[in-house]
């Protein structure tokens, strides 16, 4: 192996860590969005590089259940993925939260809707405890 060139285990694990990278919902996304793109240019640097729309999807993938709303909208205002930006993603998931952080509310979660008991039986009475 030659002196400064990256081995395939820390290029593997590169590649590792952003598929584990996740973004959390709860708190600031910046770190976690920082880190991502730092895994980005890591990976350019020892010449894995991915296009420009596989780092906005993959951006797309990762970010939380609570600001999903930002995958739906480039689903209806985009045409197709090409257009498609890691920065643009980027500022909107970091302005997405600013928003809501600065309302000071807590993020309410997509799916909490009212789960209802589906049965094609009829019960009287109170359901049964086991």
């Amino acid at each position: 192996m030659q002196y400064g060139t990256t081995s395939i285990s820390t290029t593997y694990a590169d590649i590792v860590t952003v598929n584990k990278l996740q973004i959390p919902g709860d708190c600031d996304p910046t770190p976690s969005l920082d880190r991502l793109l730092t895994l980005f240019i890591c990976l350019e640097d020892n010449k894995l590089a991915y296009p420009e729309p596989i780092h906005a999807i993959t951006l797309l993938l990762k970010l939380p259940p609570q600001i999903e709303e930002i995958a739906c909208s480039y689903n209806r205002n985009t045409e197709d993925t090409i257009s498609l930006t890691f920065v643009m993603i980027h500022n909107d998931a970091i302005l997405n939260w600013q928003q809501w952080s600065s309302k000071g509310k807590q993020r309410p979660l997509q799916h909490t809707t009212d789960i209802r008991k589906l049965s094609n039986i009829q019960q009287k009475g109170k359901d049964p405890t086991f």
